[in-house]
Order: C-alpha cells, then structure tokens, then sequence
C-alpha cells in the first residue's frame, strides 16, 4: 500500500474569472505555450450589477486564503473543491464570512482522499453487491479502526464521516450523480432539543448507517466543558505551575499571550490579531491621544478596559461576531506598555507596514511575521497581493507543546498537559468560582450579586455565550469535579479503614500459633 500525497493547499488569494474581450474592463491577457492568447476578467466588476456568469451580485467571486484539495498526482480533486467552492457561496451573503468557517471541512476531504489513494479505491464506484465493498461503508470502517486505536477521537471519526456524507447529498442533487448502489441507508429518528424555555422539543432527522464505531464509555472522572472544543480548566495549582513556567521561559510576548486569553477569555484568533492602535492609548489622560486616553481612563475606574473586537475592528473573532472584550486594568496598562517598548517598536519598524496604527501587537522575534494573520486584510501590511501567506498560531502551539508543557512536567506533574483554548475555559471557571455563593464586596464594582443565576449570566456576557446552556456546562463541570472528588475521598477512606483492619488480623496471627511454623 502506497502512502498518499493528497493535501490542502491555500491561495493567498483566488478570484474567479471568465473569458472576455480585449476590450472589456479588467481584461487580463494570458499567454499560451504554443504563441495564441485569450483575455480574462474578473467574474464580477465595479458597476456591474450581477456577475460574468448571470449570477446576483452578493454571490462572491473572490476570496483570501483559498482552500483547495489537491490528489497525489498534482491535480486538484474537481468534485471536492466545486463543493468547497458551493460551502463558500452559501455563506456569501455575509460579508464578515471567510474560508476559516470550513477549514475542518477541506481536512476531512483530504483525509478521505488519501485514504481513497491509500487503498486504491474509485470514489464513484458504488457497485459492490455487498455494502462493505462501497467507499462509504469502506470509509466506516476505517475510522472505527483508527477511534479504536486511539489514532484520532471518535469526534473527529464521526465529523469526518458527517462531512463526506454531506459531500455525496451535495453531489447527488447538484451534480447528478447516480451511484449503482446505495450510498447508505436512511431512517427517520426524532431527537429531543431542550428550549430556554424548559421545554423539550422532538426533532425529527434524518440518520445514516454509517455510524463510526469506537464511541468511549462516560468517565464520570473524565469531566470536561464543551466551549468550541473539550476544555478542561486549569486547577489553581496547575495555574500557579503554568505561570511559574512562562516566566522561566522568558518570552514576554508568550507570555502576554497567555494573560489575554486567561484573564479575558479571549480565543487565540482574537489574541493574536490585536493591533498596535488597541493598546496605544495610556488609562492616564493626556498624550497625543487625549480623547481616547480619557475614555480609558474612564473605563479604569470601573476595574477593566473594554476594547471593540469583530469584524471592523482589525480583530479577529469566532464565527465573526462583534463584541466588547473586557481587558482588566493591570493587564492593559502592561500591553500598553509592551507596545510603547523600544523591543516592540523594533520589531514593527522592520515589519511589512512598518509601525503604524494597524501593525498587530505581536509579531515574530526572527521574520518579524505576525503569528496570526487576520482576515481583515490590511493593504499597508502587505496583506492583498499572492505572496500573504496563512498564518494561524502553529508557533505558539509549537512553544506550548515543545517548552511550556515539558517544563511543567519535568517540575511538578509528569501527566500535566494543556491547549491555549484551555486557558478561556480557565477563565470561565474562575469568573465562577469567584462570584458564586460568596458575599459580594462593597468595593466591588463589577460583577452579579453572588447567586448560581447572576453568576451565570456574568460568565455568559463575559464568554459572549449565545446560549446560556453552553455556560451551564461550566456549572456542570464544577459539581462533577466535586463530586468525583468526594467519591474518591470516600473510596479511599473505605480502602484505608479496610487495609488498616487487613493489617491488624494479619498481625494478630503472626502472634498467634501460626507465627511459630
């Protein structure tokens, strides 16, 4: 079996194009091999009221950080990527929506295309008698060998099934694609959708046989928050081992990094596209920029600074929404001044842009590259043209993985482990802790009352939770960590006393007549 070379590639940037006059606005010569040429233009113009090909205007025809598959051979997978390009199209009527939405889409094709390549396998060829001799049923399982294994999640097993079966429906309504046989078989199954209401809804869907196999038992010790991911928040000495580690390991920015995910809550999308004009103004009135400093200043005295984030700010955020983030003073005036630093000006200065208002906050040591790149593209950062290149936090992952993490267990816990999602969680956790079923200070100047129901709503704005059922599972988190606790407390209590009476018979009959055989 030969390893596939299927992979993703990304364009910096991919506009869409038909055929046109030489005359035409925008018309673009293209050389031929054999001397002939022909003229392009982009599929939609300024002015035009539809696009070159008939369609409404809203539907887009150019897009930064294209994603496309491509087969081992060179050649990109057409069927894949004209579903790729269809994913795109829907979410063209929201003009913050960007090729990130369907990152986890793109890997899952390229992971059932190599395991096509891998196994030599037609994806078209639907004729085996038998339902195991079908790619679908074949895809299966796979993934239920690899969930076994523990090579991937059984989440990820399922996803990756749930979007090529979504590929096929796309297909075989879009395209015309008829398989010889069925793809899967269908059954109609009602699930029940508790409302904020407290009323239990029965939705009807439609479900497959292709079900990955592998699903882990419920560990009642393994508990968990679902927040865009599993995240586990960090006990407060794991927090302590954390901080002790970034500060041995002596990269500042790394560290900042961390203090505005866990102290805010904030996503690495959004920590990593915060730009030098977020921070550039002092919490003290007075400086060049007097209005903003004295709105911050305002801001202050209220404990946090509220900074703008979403689309239109230079900000990036999951899903593309607009809200505050509420920085705590401390952690702003030191973001402050880290911008105002002769290190990080340095490094702006030698950056593409050079140090302007929109230049983000942290870039690089060697390449002077953020560490993320936005999608709002600023034209002075050199972030429109075909040499941007996609950037998405690998370093500080690399970092986390490689420094952070082997410090801690070398130290103090070899089992230790942690992702930057986990420290929004951690925030979560503590924004809890601290206010529920505690008397409120009187100099306190934010924050509920002290209740479970004020505390959850105070978590909820501050995590910008759609849902208020996503931040009760924190509140569910908390009580099974505390109940796993107290059962294992009970357990070894019951084991102790049951060892210490084993203990005493045993030496009872080492005095007594048996001890002389």
């Amino acid at each position: 079996m030969s390893q596939s070379h299927a992979r993703r590639i990304v364009l910096p940037r991919y506009v869409e194009t038909v055929t046109c006059d030489a005359a035409d606005t925008g018309a673009t010569r293209v050389e031929l091999p054999n001397g002939a040429h022909y003229f392009i233009r982009p599929m939609h113009t300024q002015g035009e009221v539809n696009r070159g090909d008939g369609s409404p205007r809203w539907k887009r025809s150019d897009y930064d950080l294209y994603p496309i598959v491509i087969r081992s051979g060179g050649v990109p997978w057409y069927e894949a990527n004209l579903w790729i390009r269809h994913r795109l199209q829907e979410k063209a009527y929201d003009p913050h929506s960007s090729t990130r939405d369907i990152a986890s889409t793109v890997n899952d094709l390229v992971a059932y295309l190599r395991f096509l390549e891998e196994e030599n396998i037609d994806w078209m060829d639907f004729s085996g008698f038998f339902k195991d001799e079908r790619p679908t049923y074949r895809f299966k399982t796979y993934l239920s060998d690899l969930v076994i294994q523990n090579v991937i999640s059984h989440s990820v097993g399922q996803r990756r099934m749930q979007t090529v079966i979504r590929f096929y429906r796309y297909l075989m309504s879009e395209t015309h694609f008829k398989p010889a046989k069925p793809t899967w078989l269908e059954r109609q199954v009602k699930i029940p959708v508790p409302t904020s209401q407290g009323i239990v809804l029965e939705i009807p869907v439609t479900a497959t046989d292709l079900n990955v196999k592998g699903k882990p038992t419920p560990n009642p010790f393994d508990a968990h928050i679902r927040d865009g991911g599993k995240l586990r928040p960090l006990t407060v000495e794991q927090q302590i081992w954390l901080e002790e580690a970034l500060h041995a390991h002596g990269n500042y920015e790394v560290q900042l990094m961390h203090w505005l995910a866990w102290y805010t809550g904030a996503r690495l999308e959004t920590v990593l596209t915060f730009r030098r004009k977020h921070v550039w103004a002092s919490t003290t009135p007075g400086g060049s920029w007097r209005t903003a400093c004295i709105r911050y200043a305002t801001q202050a005295r209220h404990g946090f600074v509220v900074v703008a984030v979403g689309p239109g700010t230079g900000i990036d955020t999951k899903l593309n929404q607009n809200y505050p983030l509420h920085i705590p003073v401390w952690l702003y005036d030191a973001l402050h001044g880290y911008a105002h630093s002769e290190r990080a000006t340095k490094r702006r200065k030698m950056a593409a842009g050079g140090d302007i208002d929109d230049q983000y906050l942290f870039l690089t040591e060697k390449r002077k590259q953020p560490w993320y790149r936005s999608m709002q593209a600023v034209p002075e950062l050199n972030e429109t043209n075909t040499h941007r290149r996609h950037k998405t936090g690998d370093a500080l992952g690399h970092i986390i993985r490689n420094k952070i993490i082997p410090a801690v267990r070398g130290k103090h816990d070899g089992d230790f482990h942690y992702t930057f999602h986990w420290l929004r969680a951690t925030f979560g956790m503590n924004e809890l802790e601290r206010l529920v079923d505690k008397p409120r200070d009187p100099n306190q100047t934010d924050g509920p009352k002290g209740t479970l129901m004020d505390g959850l709503k105070w978590v909820q704005a501050r995590l910008h939770h759609k849902r208020i059922s996503v931040t009760e599972g924190y509140v569910r988190y908390r009580e099974a960590v505390e109940l796993a606790r107290a059962a294992q407390d009970a357990w070894e209590t019951e084991l102790g006393e049951r060892v210490k009476r084993h203990a005493l018979e045993g030496r009872e009959k080492l005095d007594g007549p048996e001890a002389t055989r």
